[in-house]
């Protein structure tokens, strides 16, 4: 058979490419890896590999993968056992202070129903009635006021179970405000330190509550049985919650002693070797009744005389000196420096001894005598002003209202 000129030109094309094809498919699956190598993924983890080294493959980059075994969700960290839910967030490394954020968030607002219907207020308010008035009139407001204050503590318990934490402790520190008890409480953990906290908060509300109850039946002295009553079964509180040492800590900051003997060195810079001297004297005098007991003051005074030493003793006695007291407490106000209320205060006695001068005198008669009272008056102004300054001088003048530092007898 004969084949045309056109036929053969075509079959020889056919060949040939067949031929070519062949090779292009032999080179490229025999030497190509199996699969793509992944140089960079983001938001994944594990990076693919070729099955077999050969020929560098193309650089291919994923985005966006997410695995779904690897989804967070918030709700994989909820839970109804709030201790299940801590757990969880401490193991996923959320910090410990977004944990009691969380947490103390958390029970406010499980709490905020209970605190909403223990509050006296009505439930809707108009502009034209004397809500205020009527609240604080009755003794519904300081019923609802209790209430509150118990669902309060109900609820700083909740927290100090959860998370060993001192709520009120906690809250005024969020808010950058000083801590009272904090601050005096400071040597126990935090955990015990809410529970202190806790009772004594407690005992207060209940010596304002005795309180009230006297204004509200028309009696201004505070029942001392009473009192000693809270305060005895405070302590009975206290007594399986701190160890020896702390409620020896405790006395230095809370006792009726330790604050008598603070107050009696306020303005001497006492140190803590002397404040300890006079602490447990003063213990000892209590013990006896107090400065009521008169030879056992005297024993006191004597003993204190002896442990602070002659120079001490007498700064001491001066610092107990109401006149002293006043120019000391302006000192520390304007930060002026310490040695400034000793000094004003010894120009008292002289000053008294001038105007008694003036009283005895009898050549001088009342117009004379108004004038002599003027000169101390003018003198005593003068120095008090340059040592404590204008600003300082108004101040302690306003306040004392002495003769001897305003306009005279």
């Amino acid at each position: 058979m004969k084949l045309s000129r056109t036929t053969l030109l075509l079959v020889l094309l056919n060949a040939t490419w067949l031929a070519v094809a062949s090779w292009y498919i032999v080179r490229h699956f025999d030497g190509a890896p199996a699969e793509p190598r992944v140089l960079m993924v983001t938001n994944y983890v594990p990076v693919f590999k070729a099955s077999r080294p050969a020929t560098p493959a193309p650089i291919t980059v994923i985005t966006n993968i997410v695995a779904a075994t690897n989804e967070f969700r918030w709700a994989q960290l909820e839970s109804e056992d709030y201790r299940d839910y801590i757990n969880r967030l401490r193991a996923i490394g959320c910090p410990e202070q977004t944990i009691r954020d969380l947490v103390i968030a958390d029970v406010d607002k499980m709490f905020a129903p209970k605190m909403h219907a223990a509050s006296a207020g009505p439930r809707e308010v108009k502009y034209w009635q004397p809500v205020e008035q009527e609240m604080w009139d009755g003794s519904a407001e300081q019923a609802a006021l209790r209430q509150q204050r118990a669902v309060d503590y109900e609820k700083r318990e909740v927290i100090r179970q959860l998370l060993g934490v001192d709520l009120i402790g906690e809250r005024l520190r969020v808010q950058g405000q000083s801590d009272y008890h904090g601050q005096r409480l400071g040597f126990l953990p935090e955990e015990k330190r809410a529970q202190v906290r806790s009772v004594l908060d407690q005992f207060a509300d209940q010596e304002r509550e005795l309180m009230e109850e006297q204004i509200d039946n028309g009696d201004g002295f505070l029942a001392t049985g009473d009192l000693a009553r809270i305060r005895k079964a405070k302590d009975a509180a206290l007594t399986p919650l701190l160890t020896p040492e702390e409620r020896a800590q405790y006395d230095l900051w809370f006792s009726d002693s330790a604050s008598a003997v603070r107050q009696s060195v306020f303005g001497m810079s006492a140190t803590e070797e002397e404040f300890l001297k006079l602490y447990q004297l003063r213990k000892d005098l209590d013990a006896q009744g107090g400065a009521d007991n008169q030879k056992a003051l005297e024993q006191f005074q004597q003993a204190a005389q002896k442990a602070l030493g002659p120079e001490r003793h007498a700064e001491w006695t001066r610092a107990q000196d109401p006149n002293y007291r006043e120019l000391a407490q302006v000192a520390a106000r304007f930060k002026l420096p310490a040695a400034t209320a000793a000094e004003l205060h010894s120009y008292w006695e002289p000053i008294e001894a001038e105007r008694a001068r003036v009283d005895a005198d009898p050549n001088l008669n009342a117009t004379q005598r108004d004038a002599a009272y003027r000169a101390i008056a003018d003198e005593t102004q003068k120095i008090f002003k340059e040592a404590l300054g204008e600003k300082a001088f108004r101040y302690y003048s306003r306040r004392t209202g002495n003769p001897w530092t305003t306009a005279g007898p």
